[in-house]
């Protein structure tokens, strides 16, 4: 079906800019578009809303590449002057209500750093996060931390410093409990999503829970032949996955940190056939396979793993690995948290949503590894 045509009522470019004759040698020609296109946005407006030039019809009046113009029209929609929508016509805003979008709230989204570097998911969930409230009309301010830099008062200052009437916070440590209060103490909102095993927070919770997929993959290894199942990451972590392991007829084993190291642990557990391996904590999957990548590839290739993220190992020790893993899907759960913050159904007394992970049998690592 061909495009619509657009029915445009302003005085051509031509006509606007008749004294346009080139740029000077050294002149910025971003700066200058932005300066002839500004002019003309301001003597066209009108009470209503229209619909603009077209960026390639402007890009080639001035000779200039339509990516400078989409840089001048993203400066410009800042200002006010224009209303840009993705694979939408760029309108020209009403002069006599030049900001259309008026903002509902700050939403506060502080993020673990490393973690937004080495999980692919993070990346995934924040950027979908960002542009669904901006969609609601909320100002979604990113603030990156460092470790640990959560549980010193200078962090909770900071979150305060944008005024801030809302605060998501992904996997909050239980360490940073005390940072959290001074911070809603301020009258600020939480919305926390975490594990069911993570300390009590004030504020509306959003679960993130494992057990459905891992009972699956579990009834999956016990048809296949397995007597026995080792966990790595230990801690918080042992119950309930204790508990599930035991309950679909398997050994239950957890191994705590080795005197000999974890490398050397990794390598045992891969000469036991007759056993699977689960590791339970995310943050610990990155650690050992950053400490051990070899032994890593080794253990996936001998025995089975399930894993609650892609192994980050190199291909040359991943070779023809396959692993089991718990995918939840990132997308949904932002966009669930984004409509909920809409709506207002984010602060009802409901109990807290749950979002559980599905299993996916044998994946191989080398097409789920981050950054592939």
């Amino acid at each position: 079906m061909a495009r619509k045509t657009v029915q445009r009522h302003l005085v051509p470019l031509a006509e606007q800019a008749a004294a346009f004759r080139g740029f000077e040698p050294d002149e910025n020609k971003t700066i200058a578009v932005e300066r002839w296109v500004r002019k003309i946005a301001l003597r066209s407006r009108r009470s209503n809303a229209q619909p603009f030039f077209a960026t390639r019809e402007v890009a080639s009046f001035f000779g200039v590449p339509s990516s400078t113009v989409s840089r001048v029209y993203t400066t410009l929609a800042k200002e006010g002057l224009l209303l840009c929508r993705r694979s939408s016509v760029t309108e020209l805003t009403a002069a006599r209500n030049p900001r259309r979008i008026i903002h509902r709230g700050i939403v506060a989204v502080p993020i673990w750093l490393p973690g937004f570097l080495i999980f692919e998911y993070w990346r995934v969930f924040f950027i979908e996060l960002e542009e669904r409230l901006r969609h609601c009309n909320f100002v979604a301010n990113l603030i990156f931390y460092r470790y640990e830099e959560e549980m010193r008062p200078e962090f909770a200052h900071r979150v305060l410093s944008h005024s801030p009437e809302y605060f998501i916070w992904l996997m909050p440590p239980g360490n940073s409990a005390p940072i959290l209060e001074m911070i809603t103490d301020k009258g600020v909102r939480p919305i926390l999503l975490g594990k069911a095993s993570d300390p009590e927070f004030r504020g509306r919770r959003y679960i993130l829970r494992n057990e459905r997929g891992t009972r699956r993959c579990l009834e999956a290894w016990k048809q296949r032949g397995l007597a026995a199942v080792y966990g790595l990451g230990g801690g918080s972590a042992e119950e309930p996955l204790g508990q599930w392991i035991r309950e679909a007829g398997l050994e239950c084993h957890f191994e705590g940190s080795p005197a000999a190291g974890w490398r050397e642990c990794v390598e045992g557990l891969g000469r036991n056939k007759g056993a699977g391996v689960i590791l339970s904590d995310e943050f610990f999957v990155g650690t050992l396979c950053g400490e051990a990548p070899r032994a890593m590839g080794a253990l996936i290739r001998r025995v089975p793993v399930l894993t609650p993220l892609p192994l980050p190992i190199p291909p040359e020790y991943a070779g023809d690995g396959r692993v089991d893993l718990l995918v939840h899907d990132w997308i949904a759960m932002a966009r669930r948290v984004a409509h909920d913050l809409d709506t207002g159904r984010v602060f009802s007394a409901a109990p807290p949503a749950v979002f559980e992970a599905e299993w996916k049998a044998r994946v191989p690592v080398t097409v789920v590894a981050p950054g592939r």
